[in-house]
């Protein structure tokens, strides 16, 4: 897995290890970093689609029932003065919600498996992503960091989710 929040043994350490070595080593004679963020991740989560990726997942029937009654008819109160305004929520993760990072890892899951092309890496730490492209040509980079970039685009639309540029980097032979 290329996700490195979250899970046991891994820490903004091993990502940046694991972009580095990757960079070092590439035999490419370009080599070009895209770093994105998924804006407002936590706050954005969509739990329906969070639901779904559980149960292709494999979730156990009991946690599956368990998370589907905490999302059901969840709703937040806004107070304004000495009035409250209630509203039903369908997206984000409590703040203090233990499984809140395992949820986030679900709906991430489908994003770090997509199909690469070669020369083509992704690794991610909690809502930062990274694309890592090798290429002999200029034009190979451009060309593969428009087609990863597209799909990241479709994955943000799919999830209801806002992917967006950082920094690109760039290295030369």
């Amino acid at each position: 897995m290329c996700q490195h929040g979250f899970s046991p043994g891994r820490s903004t350490v091993t990502a940046l290890r694991v972009l580095l070595s990757t960079a070092r080593y590439s035999q490419a004679c370009y080599v070009q970093a895209i770093f994105l963020d998924i804006s407002g991740a936590f706050d954005n989560a969509w739990w329906p689609m969070m639901m779904v990726k559980a149960k292709r997942g494999g979730c156990p029937p009991n946690i599956y029932r368990m998370l589907m009654d905490y999302f059901t008819s969840r709703r937040v109160g806004l107070y304004i003065g000495d009035r409250v305004e209630w509203k039903t929520s369908t997206m984000g993760c409590p703040q203090g919600f233990v499984l809140g990072p395992t949820l986030w890892n679900v709906l991430m899951d489908d994003l770090l498996r997509l199909p690469l092309p070669e020369g083509v890496a992704m690794t991610a730490y909690a809502d930062d992503v990274t694309i890592l492209i090798e290429s002999g040509t200029r034009a190979g980079i451009e060309s593969r960091a428009r087609v990863n970039l597209d799909l990241v685009r479709e994955w943000g639309l799919r999830n209801r989710l806002g992917v967006f540029l950082l920094k690109v980097e760039h290295h030369d032979c």
